[in-house]
């Protein structure tokens, strides 16, 4: 690993649930993600864009992780940098 990977900072990720997935997801539920060879365990909290262009830094909070719209996900976990995918799974 180099240096920098052991660093922490707040992580933002825009994340969409499945069809599938019939469950309600709370803000701060803990959930795994899977970033690249990185898997955590963290408690994210989420948040809907203002701007569809993300233009600007302003977000909304959301107490649920909605079915329908695509949603902010933000962790305080080491960097991960772009491009990744991202998986998350709740138990």
């Amino acid at each position: 690993m180099f240096p920098h990977e052991c660093k922490i900072s707040t992580m933002h990720f825009k994340i969409k649930r499945t069809l599938e997935n019939k469950e309600i997801v709370p803000s701060k539920t803990r959930m795994e993600f899977n970033c690249g060879f990185r898997r955590l365990i963290v408690k994210p909290t989420f948040s809907m864009e203002l701007n569809a262009s993300g233009k600007n830094d302003k977000c909304k909070f959301m107490k649920f992780l909605r079915k329908d719209m695509d949603a902010i996900a933000t962790a305080y976990m080491p960097f991960v940098y772009q491009p990744t995918k991202i998986i998350c799974f709740t138990k």
